[in-house]
């Protein structure tokens, strides 16, 4: 309800007449209105039931005219006929959920009804039969034919071209009806006939229109007001949302290898890291050991904020595992940090946690030019003279139900000079596009590394990237994106 109105309930020192009033008009403006539905419904909905009331006094207070002018009762049993239709339909359907077929009701009720009642009245009472009898159905039956415009969005074209194109033919149809009422047409133009009594009631029938409408507007105007309102909160929220969010992309960031280490393999490693939000589940791992070098892509449960609280406790397991019990086998590193993730989850048994991590991870033995991989729900691409060679990882990803030694092997491999590995998480393959909007898949994925191998690493970064980009097009990102690509010298 407009706050206008909560004004006047809440001021004490408000005339008890005004505060009934306003008490009237916001149980029949809330009605059918329920707590769980949006608030545009709710909009929609007060908006219906203002308008089957407003129309509903203009009907009334047109009949008493009429009822004062003319010597007969024809025009007053229509009118009570429309506030029927309007109040008691619209109003019930609106309680009952009917939405929309209440506001059916009353942008096509209304002008039908105006209509059967004006020939019923002239059927009924062909003895009282005046020129006004014509015109005055008319100004109102042009009034109300605004009211589509009111209560339907122009999102919603059927219902509104329904009720626009009812409305116009019934219009049309009535000005056929001038011989049947004597009126001369020649004056269905003119809003202001030459009869004193036509004169002014088509003048009051205009101002109590006007007076609706403006009524109605000024409604729409608080409506609007207090969406705006809404609107400004909702966005003083999100923005403070946004810099947490921010914030804690710079947590996030902390645990990334430092930026002087990677420049020193900046020939031979590339990195793609997309975030589909901003900040990721995904993350990589770049270490330097004597003889060693370990790096790594862990893919965690989720994205955004939930995935990135994973990230830290996998990425803290793993460094663990490294730095505290100085392992240096990739299944070794795995397992322990599997236990490392399993304790955290299992700290309390009534949660009952299912998150864990997909992960890739090798160690290169520098000194007998080796690869040691090992891998969960993960698979390392190895190129070499223009071929492509998998090897896939164990089925079983570090979690709270993972089952240690279960599936997980360990691959020893000899690399030569000018070889690549490659390692990355589903958000390339996952990631939905193309001009069937279908996923990017393995088969894709394997043939971009195919075409790209060749290129310097860097250059190979960006035409991956372009290549996503381009599979993309205006597809919002599936997951979080994460690869890593290492060349040996």
């Amino acid at each position: 309800m407009p706050e206008s109105i909560y004004n006047i309930l809440d001021n004490d020192s408000t005339p008890q007449w005004k505060r009934n009033l306003a008490r009237t008009i916001r149980f029949i403006s809330n009605l059918g209105i329920k707590d769980n539905y949006p608030e545009s419904l709710k909009r929609n909905i007060v908006l219906t039931n203002q308008i089957g009331f407003v129309l509903a006094i203009q009907a009334f207070l047109i009949s008493v005219v009429i009822l004062l002018f003319l010597p007969t009762n024809a025009f007053v049993i229509s009118w009570i006929l429309a506030l029927q239709v309007l109040v008691g339909g619209t109003l019930v359907a609106n309680y009952y959920g009917k939405i929309n077929f209440s506001r059916q009701l009353l942008s096509l009720g209304l002008p039908i009804v105006i209509v059967v009642s004006t020939i019923h009245s002239r059927i009924m009472f062909p003895e009282h039969v005046h020129e006004s009898s014509y015109f005055i159905p008319r100004y109102y039956l042009l009034g109300v034919s605004i009211v589509p415009l009111l209560i339907f969005n122009f999102k919603e074209k059927f219902n509104l071209t329904l009720s626009l194109g009812v409305q116009f033919g019934l219009i049309l149809f009535y000005n056929t009806l001038h011989k049947l009422f004597h009126a001369d047409p020649e004056s269905m133009g003119k809003p202001i006939m030459q009869d004193g009594f036509i004169s002014i009631s088509a003048a009051f029938g205009t101002a109590i229109i006007t007076a609706g409408c403006l009524f109605l507007i000024r409604q729409n105007f608080q409506y609007e007001k207090r969406i705006s309102l809404l609107l400004d909160d909702a966005r003083s929220k999100n923005q403070k949302i946004q810099d947490s969010i921010r914030y804690a992309l710079r947590l996030q960031s902390a645990i990334f290898p430092a930026k002087s280490v990677l420049m020193n393999y900046a020939q031979e490693f590339f990195l793609y890291y997309k975030p589909k939000d901003i900040v990721s589940g995904d993350f990589y791992i770049f270490i330097e050991k004597p003889n060693y070098l370990m790096m790594g892509v862990i893919d965690c449960t989720g994205h955004g904020v939930p995935g990135a609280f994973m990230s830290i406790i996998a990425n803290n397991a793993i460094k663990r595992a490294i730095n505290e019990f100085d392992l240096v086998e990739p299944k070794d590193i795995i397992l322990k940090s599997a236990e490392f993730v399993m304790h955290e989850f299992g700290k309390d048994s009534d949660n009952n946690i299912y998150d864990g991590m997909d992960m890739s991870f090798c160690t290169i033995d520098v000194a007998n030019r080796k690869i040691l991989f090992a891998g969960a729900n993960q698979t390392l691409y190895l190129s070499r003279e223009g071929n492509l060679s998998q090897f896939k990882g164990s089925k079983n990803a570090p979690g709270f139900n993972f089952q240690l030694e279960k599936g997980l092997g360990q691959i020893e491999l000899d690399y030569k000079t000018n070889d690549t590995i490659y390692m990355t998480s589903d958000g390339i393959q996952d990631q939905f596009g193309g001009e069937r909007d279908k996923k990017f898949g393995k088969k894709r994925l394997e043939t971009m590394i195919v075409e790209v191998a060749h290129l310097a690493m860097r250059d190979q970064c960006r035409e991956i990237e372009s290549q996503m980009n381009n599979w993309m097009n205006n597809t919002e990102q599936t997951d979080d994106i994460c690869m890593i690509g290492y060349r040996f010298s």
